[in-house]
């Protein structure tokens, strides 16, 4: 659990220290010059201080070195692809050469839900 750094070590009784708990802070800041510092108050314009809390650790987040897809396309249901070839004729000619490009990307057999609203629908 996170203490606030006012609260936190053998001065303040157990009762006194104050946690991080979403529920009773309203309003928060944060600073790129502290980074992992958050200021939080129990009111919205408080006059009482802020609280501190370190929330993050000061690390470097690596990106992969390697693409997911490194083709750069991801693979696209068959039945998708065969969608858009139905509705090909309907998209106007400044766009079909975008469109005629997705047709040749690789497809997959995969009968997963590929979005949100997909997978809510089904549910």
């Amino acid at each position: 659990s996170c203490i606030s750094h006012e609260t936190r070590g053998k001065k303040a009784t157990k009762k006194d220290k104050v946690y991080f708990q979403i529920s009773t802070l309203f309003q928060f800041e944060y600073s790129a010059k502290e980074k992992g510092y958050v200021k939080a108050y129990s009111s919205i314009n408080s006059l009482l201080p802020p609280h501190t809390f370190f929330m993050a650790r000061n690390r470097k987040v690596e990106p992969p070195m390697q693409k997911a897809y490194p083709a750069d396309q991801v693979p696209i249901k068959k039945a998708k692809i065969e969608d858009l070839k139905k509705m090909i004729e309907y998209i106007p000619d400044a766009y079909k050469q975008y469109y005629d490009n997705i047709i040749n990307w690789s497809t997959t057999e995969e009968e997963a839900a590929d979005s949100d609203v997909e997978a809510e629908s089904s549910g």
